[in-house]
């Protein structure tokens, strides 16, 4: 027997669980383990959540906390009929209007209460789980989903993220949503109408995280090999794009309309891309460039000044790519680096939020620093050992996902900044493929510790003979 396994040979959703099983049943039955195993890992994962953010209550009271002071200020303006406007009451651009439109609305029916956003987190947090299990189990094995949605259920990054009022967990939850109605109602019975649907679906993603935007474009090669066709992977492709663009639109003219400038999603990706395209660039964020900008246009009245910035951000950082392939070059093992060297910048962000009464002390805070790491490297390093049982060029489900990881690895490894907390909306898909190779190591190990079946009499033929007997039988 060989020593590495076959990843043809790991069972998938139509495969029997083990050799002396009947026929399976079809992969829309759920198992007695399924029905069990599955809401009782999606209470891990709400207990885990809803604990933490009892724990670490940061608070978005205060400009020190960056992103989640704005989310929260924008929301109130949006729920308070004041369109999405910066503090001065200037339109504004600056940050995607989907999440602030989601917390908008709770705080409309509900008050302004930090804990319902603290909440919808921790439950689409949890959603996300079931997610993880619907796609390893469409894509693999009711095993793999199983064991996916465990590892997500208790990644220390994603329990301690909800706390935080940002658009890490809603992004998250969507790209994972994404991927599962690819895979469940894009693939085998693809049509221009199912195309244009998951077009309009990635159009409200990018409401949330504008690096959506783009996420028809690996879609192509998905529907390439599905269709076995590369025109009309290409023509869904488009139709795809086209739906997108729709849906974007009137935010588009809006922004034409009120800032004088068709920003596509919002400003705040110039200052990520000069970040990322400077001649002090080094694969992390820098304020250096943007404060330089920002310097240049500060007697401006906004939005002009806004807009005025985001163009210059934007045309100084393709003008240094442009004319500096050679160190850009060299810039994009140093941004995945970045991207994926670690798993605990939510520590960072948590911190802020309760700087006059911190969260925990230095000692505390590098503790539970080291387990969202120790954990997330582990997750990683078994997802990449086995690649060769996820990776496919011929399956499109298989595909899909590594479509997804290599998308947002050329946006954060070359387009933009190295930045680890963007990584958070591929820890599903981790989570799916350290799942499969868990899966894959265990039915390895079972095999070698079986021992072999023993012939019978009818069964015995010349190949099992010795080599000796059979040797001297010629020879005789």
């Amino acid at each position: 027997m060989s020593g590495v396994l076959d990843p043809n040979q790991l069972p998938n959703a139509d495969a029997p669980d083990d050799a002396s099983s009947e026929a399976r049943p079809s992969r829309r039955r759920l198992s007695t383990t399924e029905i069990v195993l599955v809401p009782a890992i999606l209470a891990v994962a709400l207990v885990l959540r809803l604990a933490w953010i009892g724990i670490a209550d940061a608070q978005p009271n205060s400009i020190t906390c960056g992103d989640p002071f704005f989310y929260d200020v924008f929301a109130r303006f949006l729920a308070a009929g004041q369109g999405f406007v910066r503090i001065g009451g200037q339109a504004t651009a600056q940050w995607p209007p989907g999440y602030p439109a989601m917390l908008a609305v709770i705080f409309k029916l509900f008050g302004h209460k930090i804990i319902l956003a603290k909440l919808l987190n921790v439950l689409l947090g949890t959603a996300t789980c079931l997610l993880a299990y619907l796609i390893g189990r469409r894509i693999w094995n009711r095993t793999a989903g199983l064991i996916a949605a465990l590892v997500l259920a208790v990644f220390p990054g994603q329990v301690f993220s909800p706390t935080l009022v940002m658009s890490e967990v809603p992004a998250t939850f969507l790209v994972a949503l994404f991927v599962c109605l690819v895979a469940f109602f894009a693939i085998d019975s693809l049509s221009w109408q199912r195309a244009a649907a998951i077009g309009v679906f990635i159009g409200v993603i990018s409401f949330v995280r504008g690096e959506t935007i783009f996420l028809a474009l690996p879609l192509i090669l998905v529907w390439t090999v599905a269709s076995r066709s590369f025109l009309s992977g290409l023509r869904y492709g488009a139709i795809a794009l086209a739906a997108t663009g729709l849906v974007i639109l009137p935010w588009v003219v809006r922004n034409w309309v009120e800032m004088g400038y068709p920003i596509l999603m919002s400003t705040g990706s110039g200052e990520n891309l000069i970040a990322g395209h400077w001649p002090g660039a080094d694969g992390k964020g820098s304020f250096v460039p943007i404060l330089e900008v920002d310097y240049k246009y500060e007697g401006v009245p906004f939005p002009k000044a806004e807009t005025l910035v985001y163009k210059e951000e934007t045309r100084r950082a393709v003008s240094f790519a442009l004319h500096n392939p050679a160190t850009e070059l060299k810039l994009i093992p140093q941004k995945l680096y970045e991207f994926y060297r670690s798993d605990s910048k939510v520590m960072l962000w948590i911190q802020k939020g309760t700087l006059d009464d911190p969260a925990f002390s230095k000692a505390v805070e590098a503790r539970w620093e080291a387990l969202a790491n120790v954990y997330y490297w582990i997750a990683l390093a078994v997802a990449v050992a086995g690649a060769p049982l996820w990776f496919s060029l011929r399956d499109p489900r298989k595909l899909l996902l590594a479509m997804v990881v290599l998308y947002y690895s050329f946006l954060f490894g070359f387009v933009f900044i190295g930045e680890q907390r963007f990584h958070s909306a591929l820890i599903p898909l981790l989570s799916v493929f350290a799942a499969v190779s868990f899966v894959a190591l265990a039915q390895r190990v079972r095999q070698s510790f079986a021992a072999p079946p023993q012939p019978t009499a009818e069964q015995a033929t010349p190949s099992s003979v010795p080599a000796e007997l059979s040797a001297s039988s010629e020879e005789a």
